[in-house]
């Protein structure tokens, strides 16, 4: 008889780290951030703005024609508190259109490079996401910074990231972004926001 209570304790026990190990799964899902970019670039100028879980966060101001992109939802520009990202993006941005730079010839029209990023993070560490690239808003291609990989589904996408794929500091450069410039940020906005929850 004790022993199988011993058995009906120890089932007991092994329900009860399931039932434990899965709340604490679904807790880290749930504390999830997703972050959503959106940016276009231009000859020297690429606005574009930021949000996490929905909430525009960070602008980026197209500081040549001194106009305000966008608004942040809280008090504060999110973008002040991550000037390392602003200069970041702006450094990457600059590298790629230089590589590409037929399509930023004043000479051959205003193109423009339309970017978005897509990220999820969990407690400001990257999980996963990916970058998306179009010019002039076709031939979309993408960046997968977790695996370092290019996917397009358009051959006339094929000539402009085969020039990015096989520069390994544009892809280097992306993925640090992601898992570095962006994550750090995030932290930071992510404690800002508990600090005036807490007051």
């Amino acid at each position: 008889m004790a022993k199988g209570a011993t058995s009906k304790c120890n089932h007991f026990l092994t329900l009860s780290l399931l039932v434990l190990l899965s709340s604490l799964d679904t807790m880290q899902v749930d504390g999830a951030d997703s972050l959503s970019c959106n940016f276009t670039v231009k000859y020297r100028s690429s606005p574009g703005q930021c949000s996490v879980n929905g909430k525009t966060l960070l602008c980026f101001d197209d500081v040549r024609q001194n106009s305000p992109v966008c608004k942040p939802e809280k008090k504060g520009n999110g973008t002040k508190v991550c000037a390392d990202l602003n200069q970041s993006l702006k450094d990457i941005f600059q590298k790629m259109t230089n590589l590409e730079s037929g399509l930023f010839d004043q000479s051959k029209g205003n193109h423009t490079l339309q970017v978005a990023v897509q990220s999820q993070y969990n407690q400001g560490e990257f999980m996963d996401g990916c970058w998306t690239f179009m010019i002039d808003r076709q031939y979309p291609f993408y960046f997968y910074p977790k695996n370092m990989t290019w996917r397009e589904n358009q051959p006339n996408a094929i000539k402009t990231m085969s020039q990015w794929g096989n520069n390994k500091e544009v892809g280097l450069s992306l993925k640090f972004l992601s898992t570095g410039d962006f994550s750090q940020c995030l932290k930071k906005l992510l404690t800002d926001s508990r600090e005036l929850t807490s007051k």
